[in-house]
């Protein structure tokens, strides 16, 4: 099932942009009357027919429904690893696993302090139109480790690290279900100790990965991978 994206499905016909519009009559090839799905990446998926192609492809819609969103609130402060094709592997992942929020920080040791919001914005795009996921998680780019810590919404907060530090707990052994979570990532040299300590003065648990040290991408894929176990 192919699913393509258009912003407001409130309406009985929904233009597409030129993109989708593009993909859909030039790539797919489809004609007048195909049936087609959408997601506004806000929890409405819709069923519609093809009324029109070219560059403005049209959709008649026949039937929507609203998706409640369920399970873990998950917002994920990472340092952003330091070759973009893994920054989009774990954007697309980590949306195709449903977290509510991406934020991308600066951190003492980060590698990458830039970051093309345009371009991983279509990235998380791409994937939920491939995973059916009706809601496009909200993305933010880059701020400072202290006000990411300092601005976290109300919830559960913790931090991962390989420091050996007081009352570290292992993240697998936590239980994720029916709450809020706000979970920082370093980049690969990890959290100095002065960030450790801000975050534990800000109410952040430390919590440990397991023994093996992992890349920054593939830690925040297993946080996901844990709360949606959850679900």
């Amino acid at each position: 099932m192919r699913y393509f994206f258009a912003p407001d499905l409130s309406w009985d016909e929904v233009e597409l942009d030129r993109v989708e519009s593009h993909h859909l009559t030039k790539v797919l090839r489809a004609k007048e009357g195909d049936s087609i799905h959408l997601l506004d990446g806000a929890g409405t998926v819709a069923q519609g027919r093809v009324a029109q192609t070219g560059k403005s492809a049209i959709v008649k819609i026949e039937r929507r429904r609203f998706v409640e969103r369920s399970g873990i609130k998950l917002t994920l402060a990472v340092a952003p690893p330091k070759q973009a094709a893994r920054l989009d592997w774990m954007i697309e992942k980590c949306t195709e696993l449903g977290i509510y929020k991406m934020v991308l920080m600066t951190t003492a040791r980060s590698e990458r302090r830039k970051v093309n919001q345009d371009r991983l914005y279509k990235v998380a795009l791409s994937a939920i139109k491939q995973s059916g996921n009706p809601y496009l998680p909200e993305l933010s780019m880059l701020k400072t480790f202290s006000s990411v810590i300092e601005d976290s919404p109300i919830g559960l907060r913790a931090i991962c690290t390989t420091l050996n530090v007081l009352g570290i707990q292992d993240l697998r052994t936590k239980d994720f279900a029916d709450h809020e979570w706000t979970i920082a990532i370093g980049p690969e040299g990890g959290f100095t100790s002065a960030e450790i300590l801000l975050a534990r003065k800000l109410e952040f648990a430390p919590l440990s990965l397991g023994s093996t040290r992992l890349r920054t991408e593939t830690a925040a894929l297993l946080v996901a991978s844990l709360c949606r176990s959850e679900t």
